[in-house]
């Protein structure tokens, strides 16, 4: 099984694969687009914008239909995600430090 990053693989990968792609985590470009389009010509704050679950911009894949029947449970922790209710670590525990980190507080 494999989670694909940044793009939809799915549909691009050898048929042989399919089989073995539960997912993507999409990065949604269009949304960017739009948000940076509206800040520029709309609101005109200039701020950063942050790309993320919460607009939209992060989202997961449905294709390929395995993981369906766990939509509900995912949106659910989605929406957490995107209320504040759960954090998740910007490192994985498991991945030994960077040099960034120790740089970076």
């Amino acid at each position: 099984m494999t989670v694909e990053q940044q793009s939809e693989f799915f549909p691009e990968s050898p048929p042989r694969w399919q089989g073995h792609i539960l997912t993507s985590i999409l990065e949604r470009w269009d949304i960017a687009v739009e948000l940076v389009i509206r800040d520029f010509f709309f609101e005109g704050t200039g701020d950063p914008i942050v790309l993320n679950i919460e607009n939209g911009a992060i989202d997961f894949s449905r294709s390929g239909g395995y993981l369906d029947h766990l939509v509900p449970s995912l949106d659910a922790v989605k929406h957490e995600v995107a209320s504040g209710v759960v954090v998740p670590d910007a490192v994985p525990a498991w991945q030994p430090p960077t040099l960034v980190e120790f740089l970076v507080p």
